[in-house]
């Protein structure tokens, strides 16, 4: 699932995996983190995050959440994946046409060579993240310059993968 998260440094997009009671969350350019959630009734969760452990209370307003947590008031709102999608690969066609790993993983197939055309929303690159397939696309029309990784290698967040050129 993706978020929307509101707190008083702005607006960023977290994406949400959750496995049975652990969950992944992956925050718009900053690191993974594994947390371990269970709930003690009434709105409230017992969470641990590594060897710390946290008491939360959730309220859920339609696709709204609202997480406080020692004293911090958070609010979540599900975004539509698709658009989310959409402005991820909007943030991506900036520039020269860079494409980054958007969180840590080990690149699964490369979709393109360099010298290949490209049409905005090509898969290009996938990168396995979180136990899922992740297909990156081209953020916009050009031609391969520079492929900057190989099948099989592993990755950190922000890592370039493919150069998109005019």
């Amino acid at each position: 699932m993706i978020f929307a998260l509101t707190d008083e440094d702005g607006i960023r997009q977290v994406e949400v995996t959750e496995n049975g009671s652990e969950y992944a969350i992956c925050p718009e350019n900053g690191s993974p983190l594994q947390v371990d959630a269970r709930a003690v009734g009434g709105g409230r969760w017992s969470l641990l995050v590594g060897d710390r452990s946290y008491e939360v209370r959730v309220q859920k307003d339609r696709s709204t959440f609202t997480v406080e947590m020692a004293g911090r008031t958070w609010s979540f709102h599900l975004s539509d994946p698709a658009r989310a999608l959409v402005r991820s690969r909007g943030r991506a066609g900036r520039g020269a046409g860079l494409v980054k790993a958007p969180m840590p993983g080990r690149v699964i197939r490369i979709l393109v060579e360099p010298g290949q055309e490209v049409k905005s929303g090509e898969g290009i690159v996938v990168v396995e993240a979180m136990k899922m397939e992740n297909e990156l696309s081209a953020p916009r029309d050009g031609v391969v310059s520079q492929v900057h990784v190989t099948e099989g290698q592993t990755v950190e967040s922000g890592a370039a993968l493919i150069q998109i050129g005019e």
